[in-house]
C-alpha cells in the first residue's frame, strides 16, 4: 500500500479563510486568486510510490480536517506571512503522531522558528532536497534540517502535479500558475528574492512552459499567472516565451489571459510591450514602491529612478496592459506628506487597482538586519496581546523614522479612503481606458455575459451614485475598447468590494490607531532580540 502524503499551503490566519467564505465567493466567483503552485511543484517531485494530496486552506478550509485521514507524512510550505499559521497546522498533526516537514520561503528565511514544530526542515529549493528527504524518510533516518547546496536547474524537474485538485480548480481559482524563471537581478533592501534565489535568472525551457500552460487549459483554467519575481529579468528569454505563447494561445477555443510580475523597466522596451499585448497579457504587477526619490534610493530601487514614473506607467497601459502598482509607505525618508503624494500619483498614473502596503521588515532581508541592529524591530508577541495580534490590520514590525506608528496608520487610512472612493476611481479608470493607444486586435469577448449578473447584484447593494459610476465606466469601455470590457468589469467588481469594505477598514484602522497611541504613551513597544545565527552541527545531504 502506498504511503499517503498531505501537502499543505496554509492561510495567513483562520480569519482569512473566514473572509473567503463570507465575501470573496460573492465578488469574483472563485474563492482564491492563484492555484497553489508551490505544493503542486513538490507533488511533481514526489515519486509514484506515494499517494499525494494537495490541500490549500484558502479553498479547502483548515488543514486540521485531515487529522484522522490516515496520512503518513504532512509537508507544509509558504511565505513569511503563512509561517505562523503553518506552525499551528504542524503542531496539530504532530500531536496526532504524524510526522511533519516544513519548507518554503518563510522557513528558509527563519529556520529557527520551526525547530520545535517539525520533524524536519527543508531550507532552500525543494528540487535539490525533497527526493533525498523522502529516501531518508522511508529508511527511518530523517535529519532535522536539509539544506540545498546548489541552486536548482528548474528545467530539469518534473512538471507540477495538479491531479488531486484538478476537478475543483476552475471553480476555485481565478488563475492557474506556471513558473518560468527564478531570481532577480536587483537587490532591493526590503526583498529577499535575490538573496534566496540569486541575481542570475534561471529559466525553464520554453517548450516545458507551453506544455504546463496546455495542461492548465485542459483542466479548464482561463487565466495564467506566470510565476517569477521578474519575468523580464532575462529579456531575451522572456521574448522567446512570448513569441511562442501568442500563436499557441490563438489556437485555444477561448484565448487565455496572462499576468506576470516584472519591473518598470518594461516601459523602455517597445518590442516587449507589444509582445506582451499580443500574447494577451492583461495585467502586470510592478513594484513601484514609492514616489519619493530619497525612499527609492534608500531601499535600492534604482530601476525606478530612471525617468518619469507616471509617464512610464501610462506608456505600459497604452498597450492595454493594466498595472497592479505595488506601493509602500513607511520608508525612513517618508514623512507625513507621503500619503497625499501616493494618492496623487495613483490618479495621475491611471492605476485603477493599486496594491497599498505598509513597510515590513521580513526575515532574511537586509532591511531586517539593518533595523534589528538599530533596535527598531518590535517583538510583536510581547508588545501586543494575542487578541490584538489577530485583529491587526496590515501589521508591521518596525518603528518608523519620520512618523510615529499611530501617525502612519492614520495616514494610511486617509490614503485608503482617497483611493477607494468612487469619485476618484471613476475618472482614473476612464482615463486608463482613454489611454489605450497601442491596442492589439483582440476580437470579441463573450465572457461579459457571465459577470453581468454579479455586477447587477453588486449595483443593487450600492448607493445610487456608486451604481451610476459603474454604469458610466462600463458604457465608456464598451464604446472605446469593447474587447476590454471583461477586464474593466473585473476591476470594477474589485473596486466595489473595497468601497463596500471601507467602513470595516475605517473601524479596524481607527482601533489600531488607538492601540498605537496607548503603546506610545506608555513606552510599550518591546524591542525584538535578534537571535544569533549558529552553524548547525548536523550532516547535510549532498547532491550527487
Amino acid at each position: 500500500m502506498k504511503k499517503k502524503i498531505l501537502l499543505v499551503s496554509p492561510g495567513t490566519e483562520l480569519e482569512s479563510i473566514d473572509w473567503i467564505d463570507r465575501y470573496a465567493k460573492n465578488i469574483k466567483h472563485q474563492p482564491a486568486y492563484v492555484a497553489p503552485l508551490s505544493i503542486a511543484t513538490v507533488a511533481g517531485l514526489t515519486p509514484d510510490r506515494y499517494d499525494v494530496q494537495l490541500w490549500d486552506e484558502a479553498v479547502q478550509g483548515p488543514a486540521e480536517r485531515n487529522l484522522d485521514a490516515g496520512y503518513d507524512l504532512v509537508g507544509i510550505t509558504g511565505y513569511s506571512d503563512h509561517l505562523s499559521r503553518g506552525l499551528i497546522v504542524a503542531d496539530a498533526f504532530r500531536a496526532r503522531g504524524i510526522p511533519v516537514v516544513l519548507g518554503g520561503a518563510g522557513i528558509t528565511a527563519a529556520p529557527h522558528k520551526g525547530k520545535d514544530h517539525a520533524d524536519a526542515i527543508i531550507v532552500g529549493e525543494a528540487e535539490a532536497t525533497w527526493p533525498r528527504f523522502l529516501d531518508d524518510f522511508d529508511a527511518g533516518r530523517v535529519l532535522s534540517i536539509y539544506r540545498a547546496p546548489l541552486t536548482a536547474e528548474i528545467g530539469d524537474a518534473p512538471p507540477p502535479r495538479w491531479d488531486s485538485i484538478a476537478a475543483i480548480m476552475p471553480d476555485s481559482y481565478k488563475s492557474g500558475s506556471v513558473e518560468t524563471s527564478r531570481g532577480c537581478p536587483f537587490d532591493c533592501e526590503f526583498c529577499d528574492v535575490w538573496k534566496k534565489f540569486g541575481r542570475k535568472m534561471r529559466t525553464k525551457p520554453v517548450p516545458q512552459v507551453l506544455d504546463e500552460i496546455r495542461t492548465l487549459e485542459r483542466i479548464g483554467m482561463k487565466r495564467i499567472y506566470l510565476a517569477t519575481d521578474n519575468f523580464i529579468g532575462a529579456p531575451k528569454y522572456a521574448k522567446e516565451v512570448l513569441r511562442a505563447l501568442a500563436p499557441m494561445n490563438r489556437q485555444f477555443r477561448y484565448p487565455m489571459s496572462f499576468m506576470a510580475e516584472l519591473t518598470l523597466t518594461l516601459a523602455q522596451d517597445t518590442e516587449m510591450m507589444a509582445l506582451l499585448a499580443q500574447a494577451n497579457f492583461t495585467r502586470v504587477l510592478i513594484g513601484l514602491e514609492s514616489t519619493n526619490e530619497d525612499s527609492l534610493k534608500e531601499t535600492r530601487k534604482r530601476q525606478n529612478l530612471r525617468g518619469d514614473m507616471i509617464a512610464k506607467c501610462r506608456t505600459i497601459a497604452s498597450y492595454g496592459i493594466g498595472i497592479t502598482g505595488s506601493l509602500i509607505v513607511g520608508f525612513d525618508n517618508d514623512g507625513i506628506g507621503v500619503f497625499d503624494d501616493q494618492a496623487k500619483f495613483i490618479q495621475e498614473a491611471l492605476i485603477p487597482i493599486p496594491r497599498l502596503n505598509i513597510l515590513r521588515a521580513l526575515d532574511g532581508t537586509d532591511l531586517y538586519d539593518r533595523l534589528g541592529a538599530d533596535g527598531r524591530l518590535i517583538d510583536m508577541d510581547k508588545t501586543y496581546s494575542r487578541e490584538e495580534l489577530r485583529s491587526l490590520t496590515l501589521p508591521t514590525n518596525l518603528l518608523f523614522n519620520k512618523m510615529r506608528r499611530s501617525e502612519l496608520y492614520e495616514g494610511f487610512l486617509a490614503l485608503q479612503e482617497q483611493v477607494w472612493n468612487w469619485r476618484n476611481f471613476e475618472p482614473r479608470t476612464i482615463g486608463f481606458i482613454d489611454n489605450f493607444t497601442n491596442l492589439p486586435d483582440r476580437g470579441a469577448d463573450d465572457r461579459l455575459d457571465r459577470v453581468v449578473p454579479q455586477l447587477q447584484a453588486t449595483m443593487r447593494q450600492l448607493p445610487e451614485a456608486d451604481a451610476g459610476a459603474i454604469d458610466r465606466i462600463l458604457s465608456h469601455v464598451r464604446a472605446k475598447a469593447p474587447a476590454y470590457v471583461w477586464e474593466i468589469a473585473a476591476e470594477t467588481m474589485i473596486q466595489a468590494y473595497h468601497a463596500a469594505q471601507m467602513p470595516n477598514m475605517r473601524k479596524m484602522l481607527t482601533r489600531q490607531v488607538a492601540i498605537e497611541r496607548r503603546l506610545e504613551a506608555n513606552g510599550g513597544y518591546v524591542p525584538l532580540e535578534i537571535e544569533p545565527v549558529v552553524a548547525e552541527s548536523i550532516a547535510v545531504p549532498v547532491l550527487a
